[in-house]
């Protein structure tokens, strides 16, 4: 749930897995929590390349610091009409259950960004959370 400057309750599917590989050089663990319909979405991005262990993380809106840091974002409205990007100011991520088939948790993070409304100011501030479980389907 999005609350303050704007107003959004992501839903729909959840996403998980490593993102990029040795041949790219980069590889980051990325959990999605999909837009659907005119919801937002939700982007939690670990720069290290694994599914991170059950246990508590640091949320942050740009390059995490330390190897359990992640970065995270809101984007706001839906895929064909976003209204808005918010990035963690700061936060955490609770990682419940994690497994080579699934994962599940639990986030909050204050964030800011710009809104379609004036994007030119990047002041709009927001308080996110939400929960989310996921399991592949073989």
């Amino acid at each position: 749930m999005v609350e303050t400057a704007v107003s959004a309750r992501p839903s729909g599917g959840v996403a998980f897995g490593v993102v990029g590989g040795s041949s790219a050089g980069i590889a980051s663990f990325t959990i999605t929590l999909d837009a659907k319909g005119s919801s937002d979405a939700i982007l939690l991005t670990g720069l290290n390349g694994r599914m991170p262990a059950p246990g508590r993380y640091e949320l942050t809106g740009g390059a995490p610091v330390g190897a359990s840091a992640l970065r995270a974002s809101c984007i706001a409205g839906s895929a064909e009409r976003p209204t808005g990007l918010l990035r963690a100011t700061s936060g955490t991520l609770e990682i419940t259950a994690a497994g080579s088939d699934h994962i599940s948790g639990q986030f909050s993070f204050p964030g800011s960004g710009f809104t379609t409304s004036d994007a030119s100011d990047e002041g709009a501030q927001v308080a996110v959370s939400g929960a989310f479980t996921s399991t592949r389907v073989s």
